[in-house]
């Protein structure tokens, strides 16, 4: 039953699934570097509306900002991923 959930949702960085303990108030996903690396992604509140805002990485508890920090890209929700304009 997990992997459906985990293909269904996508998971971050670490391979934890949006949405899920401990991101429970994260449940979209959003590739920071879509060019050039496919596996560099996160789970977000809601996807960024416009560029320019730093999207930082977090620690385990999905909480707290580490000091890896992107530049996001304006994005929109389908389904569950945030798209780049």
């Amino acid at each position: 039953m997990y992997m459906p959930l985990k293909l269904g949702r996508g998971s971050d960085f670490r391979g934890v699934v949006c949405g899920q303990a401990p991101l429970n108030g994260k449940p979209f996903l959003y590739k920071l570097l879509p060019q050039t690396d496919l596996n560099l992604q996160m789970c977000v509140e809601t996807c960024p509306s416009q560029t320019g805002p730093q999207l930082c990485l977090y620690e385990p508890d999905g909480i707290t900002p580490t000091t890896f920090c992107y530049q996001a890209a304006a994005s929109f929700a389908h389904g569950l991923q945030c798209v780049q304009k």
